[in-house]
């Protein structure tokens, strides 16, 4: 199941840091986190015994709704709040249950992808990795249904277009998230916000997800030295990481930095020196490889 794939790569991701690294951004409402606590106790008890698990979970998020006043932007908020307290390393499975049990309840509360982003978005500048992986997993619930194969950014990408409108600056976590999940999709996306002029003529999309596919390939040790699409495919990357479009460079960076002993080539550590910090970030971690 997604959602639990999704929870649980969060906690692999998190196991050598304490989850709440920083402090708790979210403020609590005390009658909302009682009512998330006593849900969360009860999924615990009930869970494989309740012949129908999913009604369970649907009236345990009921109460929590009613505890927020059907606000169900706080609903979202509030189950964060809960989450980012639990010290996963600490509290081993006891808090990846409760982790569950929160992002569970968020699913059965119905709140709407866009009422989620909302509540997680004011709080996206925060400087801590494992918050950031955290909010990885709700964005999750906004991007991805359960029986989903590629992510929807279409309530990221409105909200995104909003934030532009609005001579407001985008959080760079979305980005990341997009590039980091499907970056072949995510250039169209970055595409439409940021030069909606251009037709994109010059980066077709199959060609987009052909580097992907052999960007996952290496990435998971499927790829060969010999295989024809390297010399295929690899030039268009290096070219993409001198493009003058940095969500274009950005897409490159991202491709060479997870697979860099064969998709990395030595002209992109100029990336490290990058206008954009996305890019640069990621060109850094590649001039280190080509410096050591």
């Amino acid at each position: 199941m997604r959602t639990q794939a999704a929870v649980l790569a969060f906690i692999l991701l998190a196991s050598s840091t304490a989850l709440a690294a920083a402090p708790n951004p979210f403020p609590k409402v005390p009658a909302v986190q009682a009512a998330i606590s006593e849900a969360g106790d009860a999924m615990l008890l009930v869970r494989g015994s309740d012949p129908n698990p999913e009604q369970a979970l649907q009236d345990l998020a009921q109460d929590v709704v009613t505890a927020a006043g059907g606000d169900l932007a706080l609903v979202a908020e509030q189950l964060i709040a809960a989450t980012y307290d639990y010290d996963l390393l600490a509290e081993g499975d006891a808090g990846m249950a409760r982790v569950f049990c929160c992002y569970r309840l968020l699913e059965g509360s119905n709140a709407s992808r866009r009422q989620i982003l909302d509540a997680i978005a004011p709080h996206m500048s925060i400087s801590d990795p494992v918050f950031e992986r955290f909010v990885y997993v709700f964005l999750d619930k906004i991007a991805l249904e359960d029986t989903a194969v590629r992510p929807n950014y279409t309530t990221i990408e409105t909200f995104a277009s909003e934030k532009i409108q609005a001579n407001e600056a985008v959080p760079p976590t979305l980005i990341e998230y997009m590039v980091a999940t499907q970056s072949a999709k995510a250039v169209p996306v970055l595409e439409r916000l940021y030069d909606p002029t251009d037709t994109i003529t010059d980066l077709n999309q199959q060609t987009l997800e052909d580097i992907r596919e052999l960007h996952f390939d290496c990435r998971y040790g499927l790829l060969k030295s010999e295989d024809p699409r390297l010399a295929a495919l690899k030039p268009l990357v290096v070219g993409y990481a001198t493009d003058s479009r940095w969500w274009v460079r950005l897409f490159a960076a991202e491709i060479m930095v997870k697979c860099l002993d064969m998709l990395a080539d030595p002209s992109a550590a100029a990336l490290a020196q990058d206008t954009n910090d996305l890019v640069k970030k990621r060109g850094l971690a590649i001039a280190a490889y080509y410096a050591n």
